[in-house]
């Protein structure tokens, strides 16, 4: 299941300084663990408010080009995480990473994927994976009111099939209730209720 806010403030809380910011990449922005270590300073534009992705990680911990075509974009960033990601640039050239290790050198996924891990389990969430920050941020972009098609570009599918099981998963069985019982309303005959005998 995709992670619930106190479970990301609770992971958050419980990485380090230089890699906590890596919680909000994957949830808010929908990046993968490659991206998240590939980010650049350069790669931030604080007077646009946009993150240019880029790059991945290659497993030697080198640049390589993103999985995709479509996955090389720029990404609006949100006022809160703008704020955070301006902090994380401090002092940085623009050729230095974003996320680092606690010394400010390059940090490998599986070394961020360590620092995640142990956070995941001090918010009682062992299950987690750092990719299901993905599907979390399809579920709150779902929830906020995103199409199928506003999914696709959200999620930066190469196909439009990972767009539907994502969307599909993400409007979950609540949303599928309501929808159910809002078309039982219209089609079955019913004893209307307070605010429809109020309407008519």
């Amino acid at each position: 299941p995709p992670a619930t806010p106190e479970e990301l403030q609770e992971i958050y809380a419980n990485m380090p300084k230089t890699t906590r910011i890596a919680v909000w990449l994957g949830a808010i922005l929908d990046l993968r663990i490659g991206e998240v270590v590939s980010l650049q300073v350069q790669d931030w534009n604080p007077k646009t408010q946009t993150l240019r992705v880029c790059h991945s990680a290659d497993e030697g911990g080198g640049l390589k080009a993103t999985k995709t075509a479509t996955s090389n974009t720029t990404q609006p960033v949100p006022p809160q995480l703008a704020k955070l990601i301006s902090e994380a640039c401090e002092g940085k050239n623009p050729a230095e990473f974003i996320v680092t290790c606690a010394d400010g050198t390059h940090i490998t996924p599986n070394r961020l994927r360590d620092h995640f891990n142990e956070a995941k389990c001090k918010a009682g969430r062992p299950d987690l994976h750092f990719h299901t920050l993905r599907a979390t941020s399809i579920t709150a972009a779902v929830n906020a009111g995103a199409s199928l098609k506003d999914t696709m570009t959200w999620g930066r599918h190469a196909d439009a099939q990972t767009s539907i099981e994502r969307y599909q998963r993400a409007s979950g069985t609540e949303r599928m209730r309501e929808i159910a019982s809002g078309i039982e309303s219209n089609l079955m005959p019913h004893e209307p209720t307070v605010e429809e005998l109020e309407r008519r």
